[in-house]
């Protein structure tokens, strides 16, 4: 089995340590997810970056595919800078957040020598609609990227979820967005007004002074899940008390999260036409 072996320096913002190299297997993407996490939040990429600040750099060494990631974290901005190339193609991309803003993204891929591979664009900028350019076909912009995906699902499919998950293994992007489709055909068909007055019931049934009455209305509510998330999110807050509140707020806890979007909130997001405000009723 091939080895990959990266140049690890790290610098804290209080200490530092000499670079050492680290034998580790198979690829640098696998072997950062205890230190940065790539997310979809808001229809939008992000990168968590948790509570690191200072410097890191890796640099692979496989001849295949010889990859480098370097990431700095200040007080006032976060960057990170990828680069990946095989035979065929060369992958580069660059998140940058300055503090107070949001994440801008570059994701590239360019053909090497021969190769018929079309070059790839992909761009995220601050209250912007991003873009994706492949160059040959066409381009396609859109305000979020499930909009993106819904407008054009094969050239998402073919072009940029492949680039997206040598960041994160196994990130079925297109997958997640054919189940954010089902959700918004499960919306309009299951949250009708009719349904929503028997759901209506069952919420007022969870302040009641009968454990039996709220229990029974809380597993109502549990297996009506989750074509009344959207209307579950939608309630004001102000007119429920402590134990309506908890109660609801478990069934959401189940479809939607608030770091990352879920099928539920990006239903409910591209259906409002905005990003979510919250995951639980309004306060």
């Amino acid at each position: 089995m091939q080895r990959l072996f990266i140049v690890l320096g790290i610098m804290l913002t209080t200490s530092s340590m000499a670079a050492e190299e680290i034998e580790l297997d198979p690829t640098i993407a696998s072997n950062l997810r205890d230190l940065v996490a790539y997310r979809v939040l808001d229809g939008r990429v992000i990168l968590d970056t948790g509570h690191f600040s200072g410097r890191v750099e890796l640099r692979g060494k496989r001849p295949s595919s010889p990859e480098r990631f370097s990431l700095e974290v200040t007080p006032r901005e976060a960057l990170i800078r990828y680069t990946q190339s095989t035979w065929e193609q060369e992958v580069s991309l660059e998140m940058r957040r300055e503090r107070g803003h949001a994440w801008e993204v570059q994701l590239e891929r360019r053909p090497r020598g021969a190769s018929s591979v079309p070059r790839v664009h992909f761009v995220q900028r601050p209250n912007e609609p991003l873009e994706l350019k492949v160059e040959g076909e066409r381009t396609v912009r859109a305000n979020n990227l499930w909009s993106l995906w819904g407008r054009e699902p094969e050239l998402c499919r073919a072009h940029l979820a492949p680039l997206l998950e040598l960041l994160r293994p196994g990130w079925d992007l297109d997958e997640q967005a054919r189940d954010i489709e089902r959700m918004v055909v499960l919306f309009e068909h299951e949250d009708t007004p009719k349904v929503r007055r028997q759901w209506r019931q069952w919420v007022a049934e969870l302040g009641t002074d009968s454990a039996f009455g709220r229990n029974r209305a809380f597993h109502k509510l549990q297996a009506a899940a989750p074509a009344n998330v959207r209307y579950l999110q939608s309630l004001d807050g102000e007119q429920l008390d402590a134990e309506q509140k908890q109660r609801i707020a478990a069934i959401l806890e189940r479809f939607v999260a608030p770091d990352e979007d879920t099928p539920a909130s990006a239903a409910i997001a591209l259906e409002r036409g905005e990003s979510r405000r919250s995951v639980r009723p309004r306060d």
